[in-house]
């Protein structure tokens, strides 16, 4: 399943020459719409042929970029789910469910260059040092380095991060 994720994903990017979710979505008549969400950081909607992905305004810019990954995620993969309900994210990188699980593998390859991780990572940055410089969290970049290492590369990823690092 990584592997149709990762082509599906792949795909995109070559199609519309960007990594930008919002840019992606746009391109695929999706629409992105920000409103106060409480503790609900977004989710992805589908009513009838209309496709919505609606992100938490109150959450700073990085993560509404990887919300809408994440979204954008659910909406190639999981469109049928979202027919009998909406796809709600409280903590994105819930790793129990497995359409989150491909939701966040979506989101990592679509927002994370191997190149630009591999670059940073021979200069010496640390895994913490390169998320900060991907301006992305360390649970997204866990999960690339994790796609990675099944390709057969050997990068080092830290016990420490939690599942619900998200919540508000």
């Amino acid at each position: 399943m990584n592997d149709y994720i990762i082509n599906r994903s792949t795909r995109l990017i070559k199609k519309y020459k960007t990594r930008n979710p919002f840019e992606i979505a746009a391109c695929i008549n999706v629409d992105v719409l920000f409103m106060d969400l409480g503790k609900l950081k977004g989710f992805y909607k589908r009513d009838g042929h209309n496709r919505f992905i609606i992100i938490n305004d109150q959450i700073c810019e990085p993560l509404q970029k990887i919300v809408c990954a994440h979204e954008l995620g659910h909406d190639q993969l999981h469109r049928h789910l979202a027919k009998s309900h909406t796809l709600q994210e409280f903590v994105v990188y819930d790793m129990k469910s497995k359409p989150e699980y491909e939701a966040n593998i979506f989101a990592a390859e679509i927002l994370l260059p191997d190149h630009d991780i591999i670059s940073l990572l021979q200069l010496g940055y640390n895994f913490y040092e390169t998320a900060s410089l991907l301006e992305t969290d360390t649970h997204l970049l866990a999960i690339k380095l994790m796609i990675m290492n099944s390709a057969g590369l050997q990068f080092n990823i830290p016990v420490d991060l939690k599942s619900d690092f998200l919540a508000m």
